[in-house]
């Protein structure tokens, strides 16, 4: 077959419709007895299940000497939980066809999760698993911590990341628990991050913190 013999139809390219005004839905607000807070937003006709869990964990409860433990608590929260290995927690994950992302910010930590809405039961399930009875694996603890270190040099030899810490150097003075200049850390022993997570999951997971969770269908 020769290119002359071969011919190829291409369809009109549609063309795009008419605007229509649209606006975010008002959540819904409700207050339960354990002090949890749920925003709910209703869109009809979606078919995945946006959650996300704010926890109160600011930057600066970090315990003096362990800075950036959130971040590698976040992190470690689906390495592993009382009922399930991290291959097991990402294997049930994975059959719900569901994302899990965890990170720790200034004001607090944040949990998100979507799902499809017909797996959001036992989704929902696994989330709790992960934020009350996460075991922080000695292998999964020294595995982030490494990867934390090995990402700082990179950082330090990205100008736009360099230039960025340092202009908020000379902008704002340091609080406590917030970041200083990126170096490399001294590693606490596993024993350290290992209570200090633990201790970081009973003050926002044991409600004494008041955790508040929206989500939107």
């Amino acid at each position: 077959m020769t290119d002359a013999a071969v011919t190829m139809d291409f369809h009109p390219q549609p063309a795009p419709g008419q605007a229509k005004p649209w606006a975010f839905p008002v959540p819904e607000r409700r207050a339960f007895g354990n002090g949890l807070t749920v925003l709910r937003c209703h869109r009809p006709g979606q078919q995945v299940v946006a959650v996300q869990i704010c926890l109160d964990m600011p930057l600066d409860a970090e315990p003096d000497g362990l800075d950036g433990i959130a971040a590698i608590m976040m992190s470690a929260l689906s390495e592993g939980t009382s009922k399930h290995t991290a291959e097991e927690f990402a294997a049930e994950m994975e059959r719900c066809g569901a994302t899990l992302d965890a990170s720790a910010g200034y004001p607090g930590a944040r949990v998100s999760l979507e799902v499809p809405i017909s797996r959001l039961p036992r989704a929902l399930g696994l989330l709790t698993e992960a934020l009350h009875t996460p075991t922080f694996p000695r292998s999964e603890i020294e595995r982030l911590v490494r990867n934390r270190l090995d990402k700082i040099p990179l950082e330090m030899a990205n100008p736009g990341q360099r230039a960025a810490k340092q202009l908020a150097q000379e902008l704002f003075r340091r609080p406590r628990g917030c970041p200083g200049p990126a170096r490399a850390p001294r590693t606490p022993s596993h024993g350290s991050t290992r209570r200090a997570c633990a201790r970081s999951t009973r003050l926002t997971c044991g409600l004494p913190r008041r955790p508040r969770s929206s989500w939107a269908t």
